[in-house]
């Protein structure tokens, strides 16, 4: 066969392979608008309670080959695997930034899994990158492709990018981003950025430092001294309901992370509330001042909101006096209640993650077993039913995975599944030859708090031995309407090295990216989404609105 003949070949082979790859996620598509438009016409709309995938026990290796999805270049590649048979699409590449070519993009540089990535209708997100750059995303829904916001304006980074901390979308404004910076509160606005209008500038929302004035007035005595300087903080984010009415955060002016003890919030129109957990002193332009109860004074590792804005889950470091908490402590934002959140026997380990008045953390122990607990009582957390795997499920020498939670999602009821990713990365033998040892292990799984059913979404394909955190441990997020999940990974170590080297080594220097996987259908045609807080989007026909 001649040269021209064998090209002309490849050419049509390469066309007939992505031809198949488009009809087949047409096809998978087809099949979820069936069964959404089903569903809806059942119910008259559709709720996070449950979801169309795989809820056994079974072990699943991953498939083999890894699902091409390109190496240094790929954004914008969707493929199904066949092992979740649900869509998962690689939303960044190694030419994101051109100002920062072949850097790692994660999910989140913090490494928390706890953070609201997503607006309130799944069409903007956040990821992060190099230097403490953030990068807001568009997002479509439909074809789940993403792209930066106004790249004409900032042509040589490819798009905007800011610098801060823990950004974190509004829970009613769907273009309000907010992120903390020094020892103030700050948002962006990204109001017309589909048309690519003007980028935004930098809006403060408060500022802890007494003295401080702004749009709320002048920053009170009772919080940060005047002239603070921060050298680190925490933004444990906003509160859900009422929506973005109370801020939370905790500071250092004397290093980096574990070596602060000021956690402060704001409350719009009333001013700061400060606890010192090193003296046990609170203070404020509201609510209660005094001394805390109890004797334990320890410095703060990172601080959440819980989503109705009452309380404060503040997980500590050294401890200056005897510290009586397997767990965070957790204040009641406002007031003189600080009390440890986990004692013997309560089944205090692993990360968390927390919704209205409940706050949920993985014990494992048994396997994967996650524990629930009411605010405001330190009594022992009850196990979420059925949820553990029988030691006889897990293949011999099976120790457990590390997992991070997600519940932007989460209703006012806290009845709504949270979601996780697992990782491997504690101790990646766990993946020998012989592949996995047990049921979901690096997978995305969203738990019913209710009735302990997994749901399994899909395989993150990390190797567990990147330097990145993130990475590492596919740290992601669900989005508000709980429709998508967007996790960090390294994909086998298929996407190019950080020095733009086709091949790399996991352990070394392997590029991660940042996918997402679509956990339900789009909407039926003719249908649309509406966003109302705390309840989650449903999807409806705008004939019968009014009946919302």
């Amino acid at each position: 066969m001649h040269g021209s003949s064998k090209k002309k070949l490849m050419v049509l082979r390469k066309a007939d392979s992505m031809r198949q790859r488009f009809l087949s996620l047409a096809l998978l598509f087809s099949l979820f608008a069936i069964f959404w438009t089903q569903t809806v016409a059942q119910s008259g709309h559709w709720r996070a309670t449950n979801y169309p995938a795989r809820t056994d026990h079974n072990i699943q290796q991953n498939t083999e080959p890894t699902p091409d999805v390109g190496g240094l270049t790929g954004a914008g590649t969707c493929v199904v695997p066949s092992d979740f048979n649900l869509p998962v699409c690689r939303l960044s590449d190694a030419n994101l930034d051109p100002s920062l070519e072949n850097q790692t993009h994660v999910t989140t540089a913090t490494g928390s899994g706890d953070l609201n990535l997503w607006n309130t209708r799944s069409t903007l997100f956040v990821m992060q990158g190099g230097g403490g750059r953030s990068y807001p995303m568009t997002f479509n829904p439909d074809t789940l492709q993403a792209s930066r916001l106004y790249p004409t304006s900032y042509p040589t980074t490819g798009g905007f990018y800011f610098v801060g901390n823990s950004p974190s979308w509004s829970y009613t404004n769907p273009t309000l981003l907010f992120f903390a910076e020094g020892s103030t509160i700050k948002s962006y606005d990204f109001s017309g950025h589909d048309t690519d209008g003007s980028p935004p500038s930098a809006v403060e929302v408060y500022d802890f430092a007494a003295g401080s004035t702004g749009s709320w007035g002048v920053t009170g005595d009772t919080c940060l001294p005047a002239n603070y300087a921060a050298t680190w903080n925490s933004f444990g984010e906003i509160s859900k309901n009422p929506a973005d009415q109370m801020f939370l955060s905790a500071f250092s002016n004397n290093g980096k992370q574990n070596t602060g003890s000021d956690v402060v919030a704001y409350k719009v129109g009333n001013g700061c509330t400060h606890l010192d957990t090193a003296t046990g002193m609170v203070t404020g332009d509201w609510g209660n001042s005094g001394v805390v109860g109890i004797p334990d004074r320890f410095m703060v590792h990172n601080v959440k909101i819980s989503k109705d804005g009452k309380w404060a889950i503040v997980a500590h470091s050294r401890c200056i006096t005897r510290c009586t908490s397997l767990g965070p402590y957790m204040w009641k934002i406002g007031t003189t209640y600080l009390y440890p959140s986990c004692l013997v026997p309560n089944k205090c380990g692993g990360h968390w993650t927390e919704g209205f008045s409940h706050f949920i953390n993985d014990d494992n122990s048994p396997t994967y077993q996650q524990v629930k607990r009411v605010f405001g009582s330190d009594s022992p957390g009850s196990t979420i039913l059925q949820l553990p795997l029988p030691a006889i499920e897990c293949k011999k020498g099976f120790s457990g995975m590390d997992q991070h939670q997600n519940w932007s999602n989460v209703d006012s009821t806290d009845t709504y599944p949270f979601f996780l990713t697992t990782t491997n990365a504690p101790n990646p033998s766990l993946q020998p030859d012989g592949g996995f040892t047990c049921a979901w292990v690096n997978e995305v799984l969203a738990v019913s708090p209710l009735t302990g059913t997994v749901y399994r979404f899909a395989h993150t394909r990390n190797t567990g031995l990147s330097w990145n955190f993130s990475t590492k441990n596919a740290i992601g997020g669900v989005s508000q309407d709980g429709r998508f999940f967007v996790f960090s990974s390294d994909w086998g170590g298929t996407l190019g090295s950080e020095d733009g080297g086709a091949t790399c080594t996991p352990s070394k220097d392997c590029r991660g990216d940042v996918f997402v996987v679509a956990l339900t259908a789009p909407c039926p045609a003719g249908q649309l989404r509406e966003a109302s807080i705390p309840s989650f989007e449903d999807c409806y026909s705008p004939l019968r609105r009014t009946e919302h």
